[in-house]
């Protein structure tokens, strides 16, 4: 899995044009309508060095669509690479998030040329920080600490196959939590439904797996689309001070909680990019070894998302998907 929802983006840079997915598109889309603005090349790399990260002005006026271009456009820029892939892979991250990730890099990808950046917000601060290692080195790719992974190449093809032959070799055994019988009894939730998905419902048998996703976010798209954490709740009663609190602090009420027990709840209003995100969780959960406690983004990196204007044009977008069914 390389991508989730809106997450990831792709670029493709031809005689001084940077082509650029637009802001809260799906790649899934790409091959159904155009989801690419393109941009002065130039003029994004100029930005970039004065600390910008905000170019829509710079869309060609001949550019189809009214997209606001990626987030992630200035690493697209200032990656050297004709094809740009980010991508939020599965293994890719579970690897960025353990304690041994260099190490465990070094390991399975010998004859790449890659490196790693600490977490960073999306965006300029994280083009800054990839800049360096670009600087220090010349890496074809870039894992980015608690975020995914960024790939070039000189073709797309080129750069699929790189980024699949990293995920394979990056792969996990991954361990499946024991469900029993899911029971009719459980009670219905006010403002909640209760997931029919396997895997996830069965983390709620599995305290020590499921409080992995509950101490804090793992990457940015788990606060964009979810707020914030998953909630573990030991009983069905206890849900309703959670739900407060969370209203008192973050403004939303837990948009995924685990009940011990009983099975996974997911909150009215997650749209289809919250239920990706969802689908990412559970595949972390049963790849990140037992003994492990994953590194988190902080506290003042989940404000910095929750408060960041372009994260909530991509919230806007996701509703708008959401409620137009698809």
């Amino acid at each position: 899995m390389l991508v989730q929802g809106g997450g990831g983006n792709a670029s493709l840079k031809e005689g001084g044009i940077l082509h650029v997915k637009s802001s809260g598109t799906w790649m899934s889309d790409a091959l159904k309508r155009d989801i690419f603005v393109s941009l002065d090349l130039a003029g994004v790399r100029k930005g970039v060095k004065a600390g910008e990260e905000d170019f829509s002005s710079l869309v060609l006026p001949s550019a189809q669509g009214d997209g606001r271009p990626s987030i992630e456009t200035a690493l697209h820029a200032i990656m050297p690479h004709a094809v740009v892939i980010h991508a939020h892979a599965v293994n890719s991250i579970c690897t960025t998030l353990l304690p041994s990730a260099v190490e465990r890099l070094t390991q399975k990808l010998g004859g790449i040329r890659w490196a790693i950046v600490p977490y960073a917000k999306p965006g300029a601060d994280l083009a800054r920080a990839i800049q360096d290692v670009l600087e220090a080195d010349a890496p074809d790719v870039v894992f980015m600490s608690n975020h995914g992974v960024v790939a070039g190449g000189a073709s797309a093809r080129e750069v699929e196959e790189r980024l699949r032959d990293v995920e394979s070799r990056l792969s996990f055994d991954q361990t499946v939590s024991s469900q029993p019988a899911v029971q009719a009894d459980r009670p219905d939730v006010a403002g909640y439904r209760w997931h029919d998905d396997a895997g996830l419902g069965a983390l709620a048998f599995d305290p020590s797996r499921a409080q992995k996703l509950c101490r804090r976010a793992l990457v940015p798209d788990q606060v964009v689309y979810l707020g914030g954490p998953a909630v573990w709740s030991e009983t069905v009663e206890d849900l309703s001070d959670i739900r407060a609190e969370w209203l008192r602090s973050r403004g939303v009420e837990p948009r995924l909680v685990f009940v011990s027990g009983l099975g996974a709840l997911v909150h009215e209003d997650v749209g289809s990019g919250g239920m990706s995100m969802i689908f990412l969780l559970g595949e972390i959960a049963h790849r990140l070894p037992i003994t492990v406690v994953p590194s988190m983004l902080s506290v003042e990196d989940e404000l910095k998302l929750l408060n960041w204007d372009a994260e909530k044009y991509r919230q806007a977008l996701d509703a708008q998907r959401g409620s137009a069914g698809n």
